[in-house]
């Protein structure tokens, strides 16, 4: 497992695809890891250079409990972009990672050639507006359940019970029956990875609070919009499009927030099409 040392942290990162195509870098979610972008990743990486990392205080990367913010996790992008890709990439990220990626648009846009940005937490930074949504429900039962698994050093097996049996948010049966066996797996073993301080950080507002969704995004950007438990909500699309009007938002019928896990053909098939148009094929 390669890692990049930047600000006192190490982050972990995986590559693949052939080196001389265009790079796509994929950033997941709060509480996910690289991991879970495991079948798109390949998928992908059939005709895109592929990178993967995970965000501080997930995954393989160091915890560094009070830097889970915005500004932190936009920083370890940017390093990752000049120092592992080192050429404009098309960014795609999921929730937390969407914001992430949205957030270093805006600081570096000569780093991104396009960003394809699934169900981003976009306007809803603040504790306030986090209790709009139904993340502010869920989000300290996870943090109190993840708190507490850590604290008596619970085994993979029980993370990936744990995942296994969780509803579905798409209504669909338990994550065991969406993931499959492999894929459960892969999340058991990111919520073990995870520090749930990160979550605290999220309802207090201290992790997107400084993101300004007001600040125009200068690339070409895609939106996934989730149907269901959705965090980029319906509200939010009028306010984007105002700032952004040449970026496009796409509601996925029936989709909950976690849309490349359940319906990840759909998803592979926008990122390949939208790198296309990004890097200019046709």
């Amino acid at each position: 497992m390669p890692t990049l040392a930047h600000d006192g942290v190490e982050l972990a990162y995986d590559v693949a695809g052939p080196e001389d195509t265009p790079p796509l870098v994929l950033a997941h979610g709060i509480s996910g890891a690289r991991s879970t972008w495991h079948d798109i990743a390949a998928d992908l990486a059939r005709d895109h250079r592929v990178v993967t990392y995970d965000h501080r205080g997930h995954g393989g990367s160091s915890h560094a409990l009070g830097t889970y913010d915005i500004r932190h996790w936009g920083d370890d992008l940017v390093a990752l972009l000049e120092q592992v890709v080192g050429e404009p990439a098309v960014l795609v990220g999921h929730s937390l990672g969407g914001v992430v990626s949205a957030q270093v648009i805006g600081d570096r846009p000569e780093l991104v050639r396009g960003a394809l940005l699934e169900d981003p937490p976009l306007f809803v930074g603040s504790a306030a507006a986090l209790e709009t949504t139904p993340f502010g429900f869920i989000f300290p039962l996870m943090r109190d359940s993840f708190r507490e698994m850590r604290g008596r050093g619970a085994s993979l097996d029980e993370y990936v019970a744990a995942a296994a049996s969780v509803p579905a948010l798409n209504g669909a049966g338990t994550v065991g029956d969406l993931l499959g066996p492999d894929g459960v797996r892969r999340h058991g073993q990111a919520t073990k990875d995870f520090d749930p301080e990160a979550l605290e950080a999220a309802l207090t507002g201290a992790a997107l609070g400084a993101f300004d969704p007001r600040r125009p995004l200068p690339v070409p950007v895609h939106v996934l919009r989730a149907e269901l438990f959705a965090a980029f909500r319906p509200e939010d699309e009028a306010p984007f499009r105002a700032v952004n009007p040449h970026a496009t938002v796409e509601l996925v019928p029936g989709a909950s927030h976690l849309i490349h896990d359940e319906q990840p053909a759909l998803v592979t098939d926008r990122i390949r099409s939208f790198a296309k148009r990004s890097f200019g094929h046709t």
